[in-house]
């Protein structure tokens, strides 16, 4: 095997690992638009709360019906579909006179972080070469984190700016609209298509992610892997969880989210500069422009 995966599979991770990028940009903007909403609309603590809710509770919705769609339509279908929506909910918000507005805006951009965080991860792994996955996945989180981190620092700079958290808004539609002209030249899953028999399809997109220099010999190794993986999930059920050997692994992982939650990182991010103003910092600056190290930090901490 290479050392390095070819130019092609790293064009590919780039384009899909956008969508991580949005998600993180649209889940850490808010902090810095937030402090300038509040003192602009007059927000109450509740406005404020469902203004930051919104997002999660689209993510809730767009990541519960991603993962099937993505399936039936295939991971190019709803990754083109959730770079229209993180569209739409950039152009909303950014055009919103109203409360109202705002957070129908939040909950389409919610929509999308929801699709993208499904089907990213599981685009990049079933197009990265093997011995690559994990590494490449990663890249993902990677994008997730300093997404939020260029929200801090653009709403830093944009702080003093007249409707600087409209153009906050406006500037996670650019990603978004670059990754809808990068989607015409990105393959489909070759799991995907080996469901929709188009087995030819997908020994080709593998030869290509390989490179040329793999014996065919991988590729169908990979090919079998696919298709014993698709027979092996086609004869479980979702009752095999409650299968001690099953039920285990489960409850940690569950656990493990559920911790991570309550540990309150998120509401951290969400409500970094609030926090800072309300501890004593004089302008939404200020406040904002300190906010940046608990960004960096969680980026740093994730390389």
């Amino acid at each position: 095997m290479p050392a390095s995966p070819p130019r092609f599979v790293f064009f590919v991770v780039f384009c899909i690992t956008i969508g991580g990028l949005l998600f993180g940009y649209d889940t850490g903007v808010i902090s810095g638009a937030l402090v300038v909403l509040k003192d602009e609309w007059d927000l109450s603590n509740t406005q404020q709360e469902f203004i930051v809710g919104g997002t999660t509770l689209g993510a809730i919705v767009g990541g519960l019906f991603a993962g099937y769609f993505a399936d039936r339509w295939g991971r190019q279908v709803i990754t083109f579909l959730a770079s229209l929506v993180f569209i739409l909910g950039a152009l909303i918000m950014t055009f919103s006179k109203h409360y109202s507005v705002l957070i129908g805006g939040r909950v389409v951009v919610g929509l999308g972080v929801g699709a993208a965080s499904m089907v990213v991860p599981i685009y990049i792994g079933e197009l990265a070469p093997k011995e690559f996955r994990g590494r490449l996945v990663t890249l993902n989180v990677l994008a997730i984190t300093g997404g939020q981190l260029i929200a801090y620092l653009i709403a830093w700079g944009l702080a003093d700016v007249h409707n600087g958290w409209r153009w906050m808004f406006a500037i996670s539609a650019f990603p978004a609209a670059v990754q809808l002209c990068c989607l015409p030249w990105l393959p489909e899953s070759p799991r995907v298509l080996i469901r929709r028999g188009q087995e030819g399809r997908a020994r080709a997109i593998l030869h290509r992610i390989y490179g040329s220099k793999v014996p065919g010999s991988i590729v169908d190794e990979e090919l079998e892997s696919m298709r014993h993986a698709m027979r092996t999930e086609s004869s479980t059920s979702y009752r095999d969880l409650l299968h001690t050997i099953n039920l285990k692994p489960l409850l940690v992982a569950c656990l493990l989210q559920l911790m991570q939650q309550f540990s309150g990182f998120n509401t951290a991010m969400y409500y970094s500069a609030t926090i800072l103003k309300m501890a004593g910092f004089s302008s939404t600056k200020s406040a904002t422009q300190f906010s940046i190290a608990i960004a960096a930090t969680n980026m740093v901490m994730t390389i």
